[in-house]
């Protein structure tokens, strides 16, 4: 029966599937958003300064990611050969995707005049690793019994205790053993952020900004009171009674997710959203302070490590 476990990316930061398994590895401005037309130009948000929120120093930037990646696949894939065994690397690349996209409601990167809220090819799948590093990647079940150490032995040697994977995270966290792959509190940085988002919602700046945002969209001709409304409108989005969404890429869909992203940036919701996100995580980060900070040293001391070992200045026990 497959089995879904999640990582952080900092940990093995992959999702795969086990074969019979995956094994996962994931201030704007206050005022404009209710302002009194609510259809102020404003200048197109990017991603490197526009899309960030406060929560980002705590996690590697999209070019370090890969260091840690290829480090840790290589590593990885040296204890597996010992075992007769091996596992798929997932990309290395850096992911230029918005990381806060999702969280920002962002359509920038969709290409909705030409396909709708459905997105380019590939846009949605890159918006999910550019929020949390999740890769899918497919492993048999003895890939897996000795990646996580399930097993004491395989074929009469002896698993390290973690597995490999857990092997790999003591080496590029310079300590000693580690029973998992998984690291909990790196995985709270994600938790921290989708708690964040929930708040945000909540905010009451944001029914301003739904507000102002739906007479932008009626001056456009179409009535929706929230972006959601459009977005989730059931001519093209499966809703609780619909397992499948209606055809997609539509003219009509087309021309409200047009109008939809337009007004986004027209009445600044975007920069509410990023306002009401970015004050939701400091009271977070004041919340967990102490935590967040040896977050950042241990995220330091992954990426440090990733590049000696990608060097040859660290040497693997395999």
């Amino acid at each position: 029966m497959p089995r879904i476990l999640r990582c952080s990316v900092t940990a093995l930061a992959v999702a795969v599937v086990v074969t019979g398994c995956v094994f996962d590895a994931t201030e704007g401005k206050e005022t404009g958003a209710a302002g009194e037309k609510g259809n102020a130009a404003v200048s197109v948000p990017r991603p490197s300064v526009d899309l960030t929120l406060p929560l980002d120093e705590y996690d590697l930037t999209p070019t370090q990611l890969p260091v840690v990646r290829r480090a840790r696949f290589m590593l990885v894939n040296k204890c597996m050969k010992t075992f007769g065994l091996s596992v798929e690397v997932p990309p290395t690349e850096p992911i230029t995707y918005p990381k806060n996209g999702n969280y920002l409601g962002w359509l920038g990167e969709l290409q909705v005049e030409k396909y709708g809220y459905a997105g380019r090819p590939g846009a949605w799948e890159e918006a999910v690793v550019a929020s949390d590093g999740v890769y899918s990647v497919t492993v048999t079940d003895d890939q897996y019994r000795v990646l996580d150490g399930k097993v004491r032995k395989f074929h009469g040697k002896t698993v390290p205790v973690g597995g490999c994977g857990g092997s790999v995270e003591a080496v590029l966290a310079g300590k000693g053993p580690v029973r998992s792959w998984y690291s909990f509190e790196e995985g709270r940085v994600g938790t921290f952020a989708a708690d964040a988002a929930d708040r945000a919602y909540k905010d009451s700046r944001m029914r301003d900004a739904e507000r102002v945002w739906s007479g932008c969209m009626k001056r456009a001709g179409f009535d929706y009171a929230t972006p959601s409304d459009a977005q989730g409108d059931p001519r093209w989005a499966s809703t609780a009674k619909e397992e499948s969404p209606g055809p997609r890429g539509t003219p009509a869909e087309i021309a409200v997710a047009t109008a939809d992203h337009r007004c986004r940036l027209e009445t600044d919701y975007y920069g509410a959203r990023r306002t009401a996100n970015a004050d939701a995580q400091r009271k977070i980060m004041a919340e967990h302070s102490a935590f967040l900070e040896e977050l950042k040293k241990l995220n330091q001391t992954h990426l440090e490590n990733a590049a000696k070992v990608l060097a040859g200045d660290i040497k693997s026990p395999w």
